[in-house]
């Protein structure tokens, strides 16, 4: 496993995805392990030993999901990014696919993601939209739990589904998408709005580091 800790800083010109102020919920984790399939053509970031993030709601009811380093493996608590890489240019490459966050008790979060992969500075970074967001009730409790503490209320005043964006980095990968690769240390980012809204979600947005969190 290639666990080199990323350490970039990236203003991401997402174009035209909200701003903060629309933004009803957030993620971020870091430590995820990043993959790339040459016969398959799939990219996956998935949570691993090391892995930790928060799920976050940000209008005035609030609530922020923890889960601390270590969480994966101990129950129901995930995080799945699959990706299907195509068009691969010089410098870029399209990515589609499915993302979901599942929480303590088997509730999820899904959408469906677009975006593309580009080169950064010997790095690579992918910016993508989140469209069909759903917070998925299927415990029955109503909300979104952390494995470490934390949770909120899945109810908005907003209907579902939302939409978003997603930033996903991951250091290194060799060759572009030219060989596979395993256990990339990869940090994933994301803002969720009311759909349909007028974004700006990550303009001028500074990700610094593999770990947002402890």
């Amino acid at each position: 496993m290639n666990k080199t800790i990323l350490t970039i800083v990236v203003c991401a010109g997402v174009a035209s995805v909200a701003t903060a102020g629309d933004a009803i919920a957030s993620f971020t984790y870091s430590d995820l392990l990043g993959s790339y399939d040459t016969g398959t053509n799939i990219y996956r970031a998935v949570a691993g030993g090391q892995s930790s993030g928060d799920v976050t709601r940000l209008d005035m009811l609030g609530g922020s999901a923890e889960f601390d380093s270590g969480f994966f493996g101990g129950g129901a608590a995930n995080y799945e990014l699959e990706l299907i890489v195509g068009n691969i240019q010089a410098g870029t490459a399209s990515g589609n696919g499915s993302l979901i966050i599942t929480d303590d008790n088997g509730d999820t979060l899904t959408a469906a993601v677009n975006g593309q992969f580009r080169v950064f500075g010997g790095s690579v970074s992918y910016e993508g939209f989140l469209d069909n967001v759903f917070f998925n009730d299927i415990s029955g409790d109503g909300t979104f739990d952390g494995s470490t503490s934390g949770s909120f209320s899945t109810s908005f005043p907003a209907q579902p589904p939302f939409n978003g964006s997603v930033l996903n980095l991951f250091f290194d990968p060799g060759s572009f998408f030219g060989t596979g690769f395993d256990g990339q240390t990869t940090l994933s980012s994301g803002l969720i709005v009311p759909a349909p809204a007028a974004l700006a979600a990550f303009a001028g947005l500074g990700l610094a580091g593999a770990r947002r969190r402890r």
